[in-house]
């Protein structure tokens, strides 16, 4: 049964219902983008929905187009709220959920996340420092905020996620000069074997720090506007784990590639 995209006032009675996905739909005065219902009977689509009409189970999603409108997001947030052992959520995955507007500071105070997936939306505005800064984020792992729109330059306490290993920043309208927070001795250079910083507008040198990710698998800095700075071949020697390397569509004078 399709009932996307119309406004139903009529009352549906006599059926018995499965599964039932409507999306974009006006249900009773309420707009959701998913409701997905599950072994329901006899029930009616115009109304209040409760114990008392359902067989089984309700699951309700509704969602706005903010991170914070998402249920994802308010139950990470909800759990910090609670307490010191409390506010814990390992994971945040808000892949290609059609999310725009801005990422909210605040995303810094959900504690102990190791993941954070806000790749494939519509985000646009700079990436809030707390992310780094804050020592309840310092667990993070794996950070991906590409195919974005978002600006500004790449946030200095980036450095300070020591436990990360997986960056991905590509395609945004990100610029400046990547951060000397990736030069610093105890910083994300650690664990790092994942880097794309590819598809933005980022300007300056590479950091030659880069030559010392001894973890690094995986480097894509192409279609930028960076200048070598230093002797990449050289450098790039020194990674012995690098599989992947991309450095092509930038300003090298003279050009530089990864070969080794």
């Amino acid at each position: 049964m399709d009932l996307s995209g119309r406004n139903h006032g009529q009352c549906v009675t006599g059926v018995s219902v499965v599964s039932l996905l409507l999306t974009s739909t006006l249900i009773a005065g309420m707009s959701t983008q998913q409701l997905w219902f599950r072994g329901m009977k006899n029930n009616a689509t115009a109304g209040t929905f409760g114990p008392g009409n359902m067989r089984e189970s309700l699951l309700l999603t509704a969602q706005g187009n903010r991170i914070e409108d998402t249920v994802e997001w308010k139950l990470c947030t909800k759990k910090a709220q609670k307490g010191r052992n409390a506010g814990e959520c390992n994971e945040l995955n808000l892949a290609n959920k059609g999310l725009e507007g801005t990422i909210p500071s605040a995303i810094a105070r959900i504690k102990n996340l190791q993941l954070l997936d806000l790749s494939g939306n519509k985000l646009q505005g700079p990436i809030p420092p707390t992310i780094g800064e804050d020592p309840r984020f310092r667990h993070l792992q794996i950070l991906k905020l590409n195919d974005n729109q978002l600006t500004g330059n790449i946030p200095s306490s980036f450095g300070m996620l020591t436990n990360c290993h997986t960056l991905i920043l590509a395609g945004n309208k990100l610029s400046g000069e990547v951060p000397l927070g990736f030069q610093a001795n105890n910083g994300i250079r650690a664990d790092i074997q994942k880097l794309d910083l590819s598809g933005n507008q980022l300007t300056g040198p590479i950091p030659a720090a880069i030559g010392h990710f001894d973890n690094l698998k995986v480097l894509n800095l192409s279609n930028n506007m960076f200048s070598v700075g230093f002797n990449l071949h050289a450098h790039l020697a020194q990674l012995d784990n690098l599989r992947v390397c991309d450095v092509s569509g930038n300003q090298f004078h003279p050009p530089a590639d990864c070969q080794r």
